[in-house]
């Protein structure tokens, strides 16, 4: 968990925003999300599920594929821009959906290296 850096990318945005709208009354709790089994992703999302009001905003923090040899992830050499645009909207498909299966599936057929796969995922 050494290299998450979710919570320091959001902080400063919804410090902003508090701060706009004059509002104090919320509280960060944030859950850092280590590998889950697929048979896990209902159990975490039924423990989260219980702490959730109308109120309650939860933010799942993904910037999508990280490409390029430094991620050991070069599923294509050409049209980088538009290939990189369809693997993501894939993948935001089956999110705007809710297809768990379809989400899990498109990970394993792709090899997206989306980070925030287990928490979008909950």
């Amino acid at each position: 968990m050494q290299e998450e850096h979710s919570l320091e990318t959001h902080l400063p945005f919804l410090q902003y925003v508090q701060k706009k709208l004059k509002n104090n009354h919320y509280k960060i709790v944030p859950i850092i999300f280590g590998y889950l089994e697929k048979k896990d992703f209902k159990k975490m999302a039924d423990m989260i599920k219980k702490y959730v009001t109308p109120k309650t905003l939860i933010i799942a923090s993904s910037d999508f594929t990280h490409y390029g040899d430094n991620y050991g992830y070069v599923p294509f050499r050409t049209n980088i821009k538009e290939n990189l645009t369809k693997l993501d909207m894939g993948m935001i498909d089956h999110i705007k959906k809710l297809d768990f299966d379809g989400f899990f599936q498109y990970k394993q057929g792709t090899g997206i290296t989306m980070c925030g796969f287990t928490p979008v995922e909950c």
